[in-house]
């Protein structure tokens, strides 16, 4: 009868550092039997670049007044109101939700409140920081919008090993600052294969196409003999299967690829392709009654065994809009690239114009700030020994927005989701900064 819970709010400065703390609100109450939703204010100071928001519960006694007690704690937004004014549209109107930065990626970005009949071209300004992108080093990026709109799908996520002893592998969580989520699992990976985990969504979840991407890295003696490949399962039970029950109802995976060069060193590599569900389902088939468990199942080259690290997955759309590249540093390149934001645009603006000159473009800059400068960009394809920093790109040549995708209920109209991600050629986690410029079309009838 006296549980208190407190929205509370951390500042973090650029560096990480905890600045300072506070409650955004609170609320007394006891024992809840419905979900109820937690709202406040919170003002942020000076040189606050991250804000982390986190739920207190208390309880004001007696003592073991809540022992035993569950809880549970759903979802959070955090509007900025000071960028999107008062209310954040006209009276009226809905606020649009778009989700563009993040301090590492990969990234599942939202795009909501488009506008216009058909699927039109758009500017992409992505950017990541370098501390240092010495001669030599690349970068490579993909961002992919989804044909579908689901806010069930959960695309990118921190991988998880099993950590118990009725599978084998057996995998142990290893801490580290580095790595996405703040830590990576290792297992012992023998020829019969290790499948690390990270999503489990019903089958209705997530409908398209993706590739599995993967970040691992092997001890192996013969790394190049490594192999991967992408592989779902759906099944009754979310995540893993009982050993002693028929719970797995299909199986699809692909075929095994090589793609590690080298052992010791983090590594994206591309599992393969996946459609989920996997098979075609009939008229009455219930999607929300089972689950699939998409993933990357990875082999060693012998039976002996040697330590594999996994790390993040993301399941890549590749039915909607696909945009993917390499950005070198040359090895006889300048200089490295130090403390700069690195900025590259893929402008389809002028496309619909259908000039002789208004094709899509693709350029970069360097920046100081966290702020993309289109009006700087240039540069074009190159190697890794062309002397000077080049972007070579591949897939569409630009960024196709759709405001057909909704779902009921939706306020604030349609959406589009999308997955992005960018690593160094040693597999480093950066920072993925997007910015997306839309000029809708309409469709007139004559």
């Amino acid at each position: 009868s006296n549980a208190r819970v407190f929205l509370h709010v951390d500042e973090y400065n650029a560096s990480g550092v905890l600045l300072r703390g506070g409650t955004a609100s609170s609320v007394q109450a006891g024992e809840a039997a419905v979900w109820t939703q937690l709202t406040g204010t919170y003002v942020t100071g000076a040189s606050c670049a991250y804000v982390d928001v986190s739920l207190r519960f208390t309880d004001l006694g007696p003592a073991g007044g809540s022992a035993g007690a569950t809880l549970w704690a759903d979802n959070v937004q955090v509007w900025d109101q000071t960028a999107v004014g008062n209310g954040g549209a006209a009276p009226g109107q809905p606020m649009p939700y778009c989700e563009l930065r993040f301090p590492a990626s990969p990234a599942q970005l939202v795009v909501s409140g488009l506008l216009g009949d058909l699927p039109a071209p758009a500017h992409l300004a992505w950017g990541t920081y370098l501390a240092s992108l010495p001669t030599g080093g690349s970068l490579t990026y993909a961002v992919a919008r989804a044909a579908g709109l689901n806010p069930n799908a959960v695309l990118t996520a921190p991988g998880l090993g099993y950590y118990g002893p009725t599978f084998t592998p057996t995998a142990v969580p290893q801490l580290d600052a580095t790595a996405y989520g703040g830590y990576y699992e290792k297992a012992t990976v023998t020829n019969g294969g290790w499948n690390p985990r990270a999503f489990s969504p019903l089958s209705s979840d997530a409908p398209g196409v993706y590739h599995v991407l993967s970040r691992y890295r092997t001890q192996d003696a013969s790394p190049t003999l490594v192999q991967v490949r992408a592989k779902v399962e759906q099944t009754l039970l979310p995540w893993f299967q009982s050993v002693d029950t028929n719970g797995t109802v299909g199986i699809y995976y692909g075929p095994y690829v090589n793609p590690l060069a080298a052992g010791g060193v983090w590594t994206v590599a591309d599992a393969g392709q996946l459609r989920l569900p996997p098979f075609t389902a009939g008229a009455l088939t219930d999607g929300t009654k089972t689950y699939l468990v998409p993933r990357a199942e990875w082999v060693g080259s012998t039976g002996g065994g040697a330590e594999g690290d996994a790390n993040w997955l993301a399941l890549l759309p590749v039915d909607g809009s696909l945009l993917l590249g390499t950005f070198n540093n040359p090895s006889n390149g300048p200089a490295a690239v130090t403390a700069q934001y690195l900025w590259v645009y893929h402008d389809g603006l002028l496309t619909n114009r259908a000039g002789v000159d208004d094709g899509p473009a693709w350029t970069y800059s360097l920046e100081a700030v966290a702020s993309p400068s289109p009006g700087h960009g240039a540069g074009g394809p190159g190697t890794s020994t062309s002397g000077s920093l080049n972007i070579n790109v591949g897939a569409d040549p630009a960024l196709v927005l759709d405001p057909g995708l909704a779902t009921a209920g939706n306020a604030s109209g349609p959406a589009n989701v999308l997955v992005g991600f960018v690593a160094d050629n040693t597999g480093a986690v950066l920072p993925l900064l997007t910015e997306v410029s839309y000029s809708p079309l309409y469709l007139y009838p004559r």
